[in-house]
């Protein structure tokens, strides 16, 4: 279900899932563009942006005011679509994603996938 903000409501089976609209902005840097892999990270944020940070996982890369940029997350889907499933997961969480299975932390505490879900299956 939709809100008059644009957003989706919380999952009825998840009260901390959190939808972002495909339209709401998102900052990623300027390294060029790997569609296996990438840094995430979700920041608290207000109906007005969607609180991502989509990056690439460049060790001696810095993230600076200098290489970051804003983006709609439909265009950070089209050119990483490797990130859709990962969009709803609430603040503070952070998504390293790149061969083998993807490491899922929230608040530094790595996050485990439930047996029975999608990425439960994929990574399990």
């Amino acid at each position: 279900m939709v809100s008059d903000r644009g957003r989706q409501k919380p999952a009825p089976g998840n009260p901390e899932l959190d939808f972002p609209n495909y339209l709401q902005p998102a900052w990623t840097c300027d390294a060029p563009t790997d569609t296996e892999t990438a840094l995430m990270h979700r920041y608290p944020h207000d109906e007005h942006g969607s609180g991502w940070f989509v990056g690439c996982r460049g060790e001696a890369r810095q993230h600076t005011d200098a290489t970051l940029r804003s983006t709609t997350l439909y265009e950070l889907a089209v050119t990483r679509p490797v990130i859709i499933g990962y969009l709803a997961l609430p603040e503070h969480c952070s998504i390293a994603l790149g061969a083998g299975t993807p490491e899922v932390t929230r608040r530094d505490e790595r996050l485990s996938f439930a047996p029975e879900s999608l990425l439960g299956r994929m990574f399990g």
